[in-house]
């Protein structure tokens, strides 16, 4: 016979205990959603290794949605969707210029270039395509951490996180790539 089940998540279990426990916002206790989004049109000659800054979140930021639409690309086009860091100090629209590793020490170049999507098909026409863990990567515990712990550094380094399009297989066509992100701080 199948046994029935009655489980409590943890946010219910910490509020049930004596003393009771709050939980903080965006890991289960209620929290101010911030919804971001950005619009890059590729061109028709871009190749592997290109880039697309498509969003910006502070370090702190615990992503709940991450969503890609984007027009149809040519018949293998793919990219990854990873995290680029943008340190403080560093003005909009300027490439980021120091990233940490995860010991937490300065470093040089992307922090996860595929953390949310790994070489994901945009040859297709898509609207509102589900990414936040494409790559197995970003998982559903992750969802309760900031994002610079759920991508495995030691500290928080300030500033800011990139969510970055990185193009694995050629865009040989104009294709529309917009992205949506939604998050807690």
């Amino acid at each position: 016979m199948a046994q029935v089940s009655n489980l409590l998540s943890d946010n219910i279990t910490t509020r049930e205990a004596t003393p009771v426990v709050q939980s903080a916002s965006g890991e289960g206790a209620p929290g101010r959603l911030i919804h971001v989004d950005g619009l890059v049109t590729s061109l028709a000659t871009d190749s592997a290794n290109g880039t697309y800054s498509m969003v910006r979140l502070p370090t702190t930021a615990k992503l709940k949605c991450l969503e890609l639409t984007n027009g149809a690309g040519t018949s293998s086009s793919a990219v990854d969707i990873g995290l680029f860091y943008v340190a403080p100090g560093i003005m909009p629209g300027k490439a980021a210029s120091r990233v940490y590793n995860s010991s937490g020490q300065a470093a040089d170049g992307v922090v996860d270039q595929d953390f949310f999507g790994s070489a994901v098909a945009v040859s297709s026409a898509q609207a509102k395509l589900d990414v936040i863990n494409e790559s197995a990567t970003y998982t559903t515990a992750k969802r309760f951490q900031p994002l610079w712990k759920a991508v495995g550094l030691a500290k928080d380094p300030g500033g800011y996180f990139d969510i970055v399009l990185t193009i694995t297989t050629e865009v040989t066509a104009a294709v529309p790539f917009y992205l949506e992100a939604t998050y807690v701080d």
